[in-house]
């Protein structure tokens, strides 16, 4: 796959500390790319060398094959970035806002241009009226029009849901998803809505005191697949585990299901399979307590990884 954006061995000291230490990344062309990590793991940072707000201190970064470090006017016209809540002249009109910020651009920018950018963000009813009566999430896709205004390859978005309702949250995961399967953009996303991440994106980095992790695709650590429905793990909490997987061995030899305890029994299972689990178990007098959701989820895998790291961290320094 083509990459759009390559991080080579980037390192960030300021004075004695290192805040970003060797990272390197591949980043594809048509993908939506989750930067993680806990507060201080160096996520801002890392975008902020990758839109051009900060130096490096060695390695290099890669904007569509060009060195950010050799050529920051040509990697800034293949980039389009949203660091938090964009900020726009209130009292003028969406339109006048997005006319004023192609002006600044270093190459012209045509009318139809901006009405195609405002036709992709869905902003076509409202852009004549003035931002001071945009709703946040109207204003996030404004944001996303300024972005879009030079027709960039890459996208960086850093926390860019922040302050949106559900709504809005989804309107604009469904925008970005459509920029990389359609567009072919190569757009990159950090945020700290886990969930949101594990519905937007195709891979995640994981870092942690300035170092990779670990980088995995959405589908290696939740199941998940694009439409598709997968079987699920579901844990049962019942009287006895052990009685209840015999039981289940003999009605439903199919069935994957494992004690783990002496009261919880793990099943994978769709829904309809539950429904009939709970039926032929209720129905033989198995006392159950609970039954829950048991598939991992993308906060369960980063917590799992950020603490054994920690703790490793930790103990290293201790010695």
């Amino acid at each position: 796959m083509t990459l759009g954006i390559q991080l080579k061995n980037v390192t960030k000291k300021i004075g004695r500390n290192t805040i970003i230490d060797q990272l390197s990344l591949d980043i594809h062309k048509g993908e939506v790319f989750g930067l993680l990590g806990p507060n201080g793991a160096g996520k801002t940072t890392t975008i902020r060398m990758m839109v051009g707000l900060m130096g490096i201190t060695s390695g290099d970064i890669l904007i569509d094959g060009i060195s950010i470090s050799k050529d920051r006017s040509a990697t800034a016209q293949k980039l389009g970035a949203i660091v938090e809540n964009p900020d726009f002249y209130l009292y003028m009109s969406g339109l006048d806002n997005l006319r004023y910020f192609a002006k600044l651009q270093d190459k012209k920018i045509s009318r139809q241009t901006i009405d195609d950018v405002v036709r992709t963000v869905g902003l076509t009813e409202s852009i004549q009226k003035k931002v001071k009566t945009y709703s946040l999430g109207m204003k996030q896709r404004l944001g996303l029009a300024q972005s879009l205004l030079h027709r960039p390859n890459v996208l960086i978005l850093d926390e860019p849901t922040n302050g949106l309702d559900p709504a809005g949250i989804r309107e604009f995961r469904e925008y970005i998803r459509w920029l990389a399967s359609e567009q072919n953009m190569t757009i990159v996303v950090s945020s700290h809505l886990l969930s949101e991440i594990e519905l937007m994106c195709d891979r995640i980095a994981i870092i942690q005191n300035g170092r990779l992790i670990r980088t995995e695709t959405i589908q290696d650590t939740t199941g998940r697949t694009a439409g598709v429905q997968p079987a699920r793990q579901v844990v049962m909490e019942l009287a006895d585990s052990r009685k209840a997987e015999q039981f289940l061995q003999e009605k439903l030899p199919t069935l994957e299901a494992q004690p783990r305890g002496q009261q919880e029994l793990l099943i994978q299972a769709d829904k309809e399979t539950t429904a009939k689990v709970v039926h032929l178990l209720a129905m033989q007098n198995h006392a159950i307590y609970r039954v829950r959701d048991g598939q991992q989820t993308l906060e369960d895998r980063f917590l799992e990884i950020t603490n054994e790291k920690g703790e490793a961290h930790a103990h290293a320094h201790s010695q």
